[in-house]
C-alpha cells in the first residue's frame, strides 16, 4: 500500500514539529529544562521581593518575563528559527510511503528513508510527525493524505516503524 502526503512548511507546521519533538524524543531534557526555568523564576521573584535596589528589581523582572516567554512560546520560537535556518527550496515537501521505506521530495532533491530510522511517531489535530532525531523530523499534513484512509495510514506507520503513535493534541 502506497501513501502520499504533501506538506507546506509554514510557521504553524514548524511549531507543530517542534512541539512533537519536544514531547517525544526530547521529553526528558525538556522536563529538566522546564523545572530549571521554574526554579529560576521562583528565585527571581524572591530577589525582587527581598532587594532594596530598583535596578535589580527591573533586571530580575526582565529576566522573569524572558523565561516565561520561553516557557509559553518556546515551540513557536524553535519553529521560527528552524524555518529561517532551513535550506531554500524546502518549503514544500512531498512524502511518499511504500512498504520498503519512504521518500522525501523537496526543492533540493529526493531523499530515501528507512522506517528503522524513525525514533517516534506523534499525531496532532492536523499533522502526523515522524521524529528522526532530537532536532530532525518529517511532518505529514493529514488533509493532503492520498492513497488510503487516515486510519489505514496510522496502522501502516505503526506496523512499519514498530512504534506507537503518541497523540499530543493541537
Amino acid at each position: 500500500m502506497n501513501f502520499t502526503c504533501h506538506t507546506v512548511c509554514r510557521q504553524k507546521t514548524m511549531t507543530a514539529l517542534s512541539r512533537a519533538l519536544r514531547k517525544t524524543v526530547r521529553q526528558k531534557a525538556s522536563r529538566r529544562l522546564q523545572i530549571y526555568n521554574w526554579l529560576c523564576i521562583a528565585l527571581g521573584i524572591s530577589v525582587i521581593v527581598s532587594t532594596k535596589w530598583m535596578w535589580v528589581k527591573w533586571l530580575d523582572g526582565a529576566a522573569i518575563v524572558l523565561l516565561l516567554a520561553l516557557l509559553l512560546w518556546g515551540d513557536a520560537l524553535d519553529g521560527f528559527f528552524a524555518r529561517k535556518l532551513a535550506s531554500p527550496g524546502t518549503e514544500e515537501v512531498t512524502l511518499s510511503f511504500s512498504p520498503e521505506g519512504y521518500t522525501v521530495e523537496d526543492g533540493n532533491g529526493v531523499t530515501q528513508w528507512s522506517y528503522e530510522q524513525v525514533q517516534a511517531l506523534a499525531e496532532t489535530e492536523a499533522y502526523i510527525v515522524l521524529a528522526l532525531g532530537r532536532r530532525q523530523g518529517q511532518i505529514c499534513e493529514k488533509a493532503s493524505l492520498q492513497g488510503g484512509t487516515l486510519e489505514k495510514f496510522r496502522t501502516f506507520l505503526a506496523d512499519k516503524t514498530q512504534k506507537e503513535i503518541i497523540y499530543i493534541g493541537r
